[in-house]
This record gives structure tokens, C-alpha cells and sequence, in this order.
């Protein structure tokens, strides 16, 4: 059923394309799919899992191999591509060294500094060797535009290491991160091919197949019940580089899609979520990296939601954002108010969550 979505995604923007992304969508997704029930057992063998503990959701060691099989995927399907990959070699080494830093991190838990200078590294070889920064942040205080000038790769610098670990610290539960790469993926995909951006919108596109083929062995699913697997500390670094990639450059020029502001919204949930959360860890006098049951996710289920409601909350409250980013976007609501309108609904969350863990 996935597969033949994906199918029916690249044939209603084939007019924008060509006929390799057809074919490419499924070796994304069965590359993925064949490869987990391979490195699974392996993985078990050498220690790459994740053992259960008092913040854990599972309750048996589970094989950390979901991001290692995404990329690979991505990879091999990629090469189908009929198109010149030149512009994206950045792209591809920051997600590999990201992928491998992630990897070690799983085997045995890395310091926030190490994985921080690794992260911050990926985001430079985007910057200086990709060529992709925010350069400009449009009209956020009602002028034409805010050009960054010399802080420009500073603040990508920031943002970029923000993403990539809004995606790792939301990745605590069954198929939250995944599904999170795979809609933002298939969103920013589409915003791509709006703007004839053939390239990013194919990359993209085959990102959310492996994704999609990830979540079969990572949500409830018959093939869960044989084999169920996480993303680790690789996939959940390795993607949120990715999806940093294109939102940055789609919201920049000479390839825009939507104004920087739009970004905010297309990827509220995992921003709002990690800004509140540490700010609150702060607030009790811990440090805002340290581990706990604080996010989203354990709010709604400590309210008595179960995973599966937890999970559709979440995606549901993802795609009503985005929508409203999306909307803003196209009947041209000044930026500002889309800004305050941002900052509005964190504050909120941010009020109501913290008394809630407080209380």
C-alpha cells in the first residue's frame, strides 16, 4: 500500500519529472525493507541495541539499525536518479559522518560535547562546502527583508545542530521520529516540485520511501511481531540533517518554496517540543540535556492516551501546523504575524506543559 502511494506520488508529478524517480521509489523502499531483517539478528550479536530502563517504552533489547537501513536505502535508490548529484555531495557526507558518529553513539553512549563538535562539523561541510545557509530571514519585523550578512553561517550553524537534535530527543517512542521524517519528507517534497525543484523534490521523495519502509518494522505491523527494529542515534541524527538540508534551502533563494517563517511551522511540533522541554529541565535546575519523561509524547501518554492515540496526536497536530503555515504561505499573511502567531502557540505550550510537569 505504501509503495504503490509513493507509485501514485511520483506519476502525479511526473509532468515535473522523469521517469527514473517511477522506479526509484520502490528500490528506496525494498532495499530498506530487505536489509533490516538482515542486520537485525546481526546487530543483536554485536550489542547494537537499545535495552530497556525506567524511560525506555519497550520492554526487550531492540536492534538500533533502522537508521544504518534508511540510508543505505536512500543511497542505492538515488543512483536510479537520471539527474546530476554534484549539488548534493554535501549533503551526503554530512548525513554519512552524522550516520557513523550516531552509530557510535548507540554502541556506547557518547558525551554531548563529541556528538555536539560532530554536529556542528556536518553543518559547516553544509554551509561552506554546500553552499546552503540562511542568508536572509524575509520580513519578520515588517520590512522587505533581514539579511543576516556575517552571521549567516553562525546562526545556520545554530539552527542545524537545533534540528538534528529536536529529531533525536523526540525519539522515544514507536514510530514518532519516522513517521515525523516521512511527513515533513513528503511536505517539503511537494513545496519542492511547486517550484520545479526536481532534484531536492526526488531526493526528498525517496528519503520518505526508506522512512516508510523503516516504520513497517518500527510500528505495529505484522512484520513488528517477527522483527522490530529503532532508528538510534543514527537515523534520528542522519535525518534530521537531511530535513534541515531542504527546509533551509527551500526557504532561501535563488530555489525558494515559502518565506523562512513557513519553515517554523513545517516543522513545529519537534521545535516547540525540544525548546520547551529543555527550557523546563532549566527551570529545575537540571541540565537541558539530561534525559527524562518530559516531552510531548509522555505528557499525552501519562494523561492516559495510549501509544497508538499518542501517535496520531501528534501527527494530526503536525499536519494541522503545516497547513496553516502552508495557507498563510499562499494567501500572503504578512511574516510577522505568521512570526507572533509562532511564538504565541510556543508560549502557550510551553506554560501549560511546564505546570503540568511542575505540578
Amino acid at each position: 500500500m505504501i509503495v504503490s502511494f509513493l507509485q501514485f506520488f511520483a506519476i502525479y508529478t511526473m509532468p515535473y519529472t522523469d521517469n527514473s524517480l517511477f522506479y526509484a521509489l520502490p528500490v528506496a523502499f525494498f532495499i530498506t525493507v530487505l536489509l533490516i531483517p538482515t542486520l537485525a539478528p546481526l546487530a543483536m550479536r554485536i550489542g547494537l541495541t537499545d535495552a530497556p530502563c525506567n524511560r525506555r517504552l519497550h520492554a526487550s533489547e531492540t536492534p538500533l539499525v533502522g537508521g544504518i537501513t534508511i540510508f543505505i536505502g536512500l543511497m542505492f535508490a538515488i543512483l536510479i536518479l537520471d539527474t546530476s548529484l554534484s549539488g548534493y555531495r554535501a549533503l551526503f557526507a554530512g548525513s554519512a559522518l552524522l550516520l557513523l558518529v550516531g552509530v557510535l553513539d548507540d554502541f556506547h553512549e557518547l558525551s554531548a560535547r563529541f556528538r555536539f563538535f560532530y554536529q556542528v562539523l556536518a553543518a559547516l561541510l553544509m554551509t561552506q562546502w554546500g553552499g546552503i545557509a540562511i542568508t536572509d530571514l524575509g520580513s519578520l519585523l515588517g520590512t522587505e527583508s533581514l539579511p543576516l550578512g556575517i552571521w549567516s553561517v553562525p546562526f545556520t550553524v545554530f539552527c542545524v545542530v537545533g534540528v538534528i537534535n529536536a529529531v533525536n530527543m523526540i525519539d522515544g517512542m514507536d514510530g514518532l521520529s519516522g513517521s515525523i521524517m516521512l511527513l515533513t519528507a513528503l511536505l517539503l517534497a511537494l513545496l519542492a516540485f511547486s517550484v520545479n525543484q526536481i532534484d531536492s523534490a526526488s531526493i526528498l521523495s525517496l528519503f520518505a520511501a526508506s522512512c516508510a519502509a523503516f516504520l513497517v518494522f518500527n510500528l505495529r505491523t505484522h512484520l513488528r511481531k517477527r522483527i522490530h527494529v529503532f532508528l538510534g542515534d543514527a537515523g534520528s541524527m542522519m535525518g534530521g540533517y537531511i530535513l534541515c538540508w531542504f527546509l533551509i534551502d527551500l526557504g532561501q533563494e535563488p530555489a525558494q518554496a515559502y518565506a523562512p517563517v513557513t519553515a517554523l511551522w513545517l516543522f513545529a511540533i519537534p521545535i516547540i517540543d525540544t525548546v520547551a522541554t529543555m527550557i523546563g529541565r532549566v527551570m529545575r535546575k537540571k541540565s537541558p540535556f539530561s534525559a527524562d519523561r518530559t516531552h510531548l509524547h509522555h505528557l499525552l501518554l501519562s494523561s492516559g492516551l495510549s501509544v497508538t492515540t499518542t501517535l496520531l496526536v501528534i501527527l494530526v497536530a503536525i499536519v494541522l501546523l503545516a497547513s496553516v503555515g502552508i495557507l498563510a504561505e499562499n494567501h500572503a499573511i504578512p511574516e510577522w504575524i505568521m512570526t507572533v502567531a509562532f511564538l504565541t502557540i510556543s508560549f502557550i505550550y510551553l506554560s501549560v506543559s511546564n505546570k503540568h510537569k511542575l505540578d
